[in-house]
């Protein structure tokens, strides 16, 4: 998700085992990735080619392609209700958010109608949250470091 053709730290990925279970989360020095199919160091996968097949320490294959807004929208972690691609669509056209808009969001939920709108659209957006758990989760990078200023 970085530009590049190799992943970097701090890049978002998504690896998904031989089962189809997907794994999504920021590269981050140090830490691992533990499942039951077995542990993938971050440090390790750094550098590998998007594309890739990886294998984590019990030998078990795992598949590295660069995650599209879909798996990033369908995979962020959530504690509020949850906005499916077809309603965001729904949503854009029925407020008519369009490219240059100014939208004011009151309550920071998952981002995925903010991610949205950053990745499709351009608009600028101000969030609001009164729930202060909400709006530390808000501050996580869990958009692609391109999209971060338009957020």
């Amino acid at each position: 998700m970085s530009g590049t053709s190799v992943t970097r730290l701090g890049d978002l990925v998504l690896l998904i085992d031989s089962k189809n279970k997907p794994f999504i989360f920021r590269l981050q020095p140090g830490l691992e990735l533990q499942t039951h199919r077995g542990v993938i160091r971050h440090d390790d996968l750094a550098g590998a080619a998007w594309g890739a097949r990886i294998s984590s320490h019990l030998g078990e294959s795992f598949f590295l392609p660069s995650p599209t807004p879909h798996d990033i929208l369908l995979h962020l972690r959530r504690q509020s209700q949850i906005v499916f691609p077809k309603e965001l669509g729904y949503i854009l056209l029925r407020l008519s958010i369009g490219s240059g808009a100014r939208v004011i969001e009151a309550g920071t939920g998952s981002g995925a109608l903010a991610l949205t709108r950053a990745l499709l659209l351009g608009a600028a957006l101000l969030r609001a949250a009164f729930n202060l758990k909400a709006a530390r989760r808000a501050r996580e990078p869990r958009a692609p470091a391109a999209l971060r200023t338009r957020l």
